[in-house]
């Protein structure tokens, strides 16, 4: 598995194996020993000659189970924030429920309100992808509305006529 369940969602994670995986794996074998959730068969497992591609059904079976157990007496917030300090490469799978309550993203300003006149609304979308003093980018425009721009793409850029226009906007396809 590389995609684990969490209380709260999914992270990402995987074994590691030969020279790289006691390095990669151990930090968190010992971090689930601290809170008393790795098992006997982890605690001393051979993590420098394991192989995963040579592995055994069981051998897998044993690793997962403890290793989802472990997972999912956490959230994704708990398990990054504990993956930081022992230096655990894993990562939260984030939600767009996630992405647009980021602490990170509001700190940096990230996302901004854009008018949409159509709609009688404004909508939070992304902001532009960094920050700069001199020439600071922005967004010059709402999003088009669905079918805005064909006369000028399918007609102008494509040279469709007015009237393939009609009879392809008929038929649905565009």
């Amino acid at each position: 598995l590389h995609v684990w369940p969490c209380q709260d969602g999914f992270i990402i994670w995987r074994y590691s194996f030969g020279a790289a995986g006691g390095r990669r794996s151990l930090p968190l074998i010992e971090w689930m020993e601290e809170e008393g959730m790795a098992d006997d068969f982890i605690k001393g497992f051979d993590w420098d000659t394991f192989d995963l591609r040579k592995a055994d059904q069981e051998t897998i079976d044993r690793l997962t189970e403890a290793t989802i157990k472990f997972f999912m007496s956490h959230t994704k917030a708990e398990l990054l924030d504990g993956a930081v300090k022992r230096r655990v490469m894993l990562y939260p799978v984030a939600t767009t429920k996630d992405i647009l309550e980021s602490v990170q993203l509001g700190a940096r300003g990230f996302w901004t309100e854009v008018e949409h006149p159509e709609l009688g609304t404004s909508i939070t979308c992304p902001g532009t992808f960094a920050n700069a003093s001199e020439a600071p980018p922005g967004i010059l425009r709402r999003a088009p509305l669905i079918g805005e721009h064909n006369e000028e793409v399918y007609g102008q850029e494509l040279g469709i006529s007015r009237e393939e226009l009609l009879i392809l906007g008929q038929a649905r396809v565009i």
